[in-house]
């Protein structure tokens, strides 16, 4: 059985411990096989009792399981029956997009609909985990559990880039942190100007 009853990328491996109803012989770490993580630390507390770590995988969201066969028998030579044993895993890590949906700005058009998208329902997630260059945000709102869209407005008098980034403080429900990620958009709101030049001081 599992010491534990799910692993994240904030807790990785578990004990696991094989009970026997007897003194069993000829039971090695070979006779167990695994989904989901890796075995290690393989050891006999006694002839009924072994004792091992399991290591999660990375990167999956699915039961890891570890499997005892029946190769192995009691002191009287009698064979055992196999025995199975499940740990919930998620080491999932969530992530996000942003898509400031115009590619460019101008006095025409200041503003874009920014739209952030994340591939699970995340923990910790607001406005304060956003940053922005080259203008403001206003009108944050959740669409979904998974879906958050604002309004960017890019400065007056500017020619360069404008972003919009979120920071990587948010987890996913299992406790996994997410990735940060920015995106831009092209800010021209700088007006022309003219000068005019007589050449002569006079005719």
């Amino acid at each position: 059985t599992f010491a534990d009853t799910s692993l994240n990328d904030n807790r990785t491996t578990s004990v696991v411990t094989f009970t026997f109803s007897e003194p069993v012989s000829d039971f090695t770490a070979d006779d167990v096989s695994l989904t989901g993580g890796s075995l290690s630390a393989f050891t006999s507390i006694d002839a009924s009792q072994y004792t091992a770590t399991f290591t999660a995988d990375d990167d999956i969201e699915s039961p890891g399981m570890v499997m005892v066969g029946a190769e192995y028998t009691d002191l009287a030579g009698n064979p055992g029956t196999g025995g199975t044993s499940s740990i919930d895993i998620d080491t999932q890590n969530p992530s996000v997009t942003v898509d400031l949906v115009e590619t460019s700005l101008s006095d025409s058009r200041r503003s874009s609909r920014v739209v952030i998208q994340f591939t699970e329902v995340v923990s910790g997630f607001d406005e304060s985990d956003i940053s922005v260059s080259g203008g403001t945000l206003t009108g944050f709102r959740s669409m979904s559990s998974t879906e958050f869209t604002a309004t960017f407005t890019s400065s007056d008098d500017l020619t360069g880039t404008g972003s919009v980034s979120v920071s990587g403080q948010y987890t996913d429900l299992a406790g996994n942190t997410g990735n940060a990620v920015t995106d831009t958009t092209v800010i021209d709101t700088a007006n022309p100007t003219v000068t005019i030049d007589i050449l002569d001081d006079s005719l």
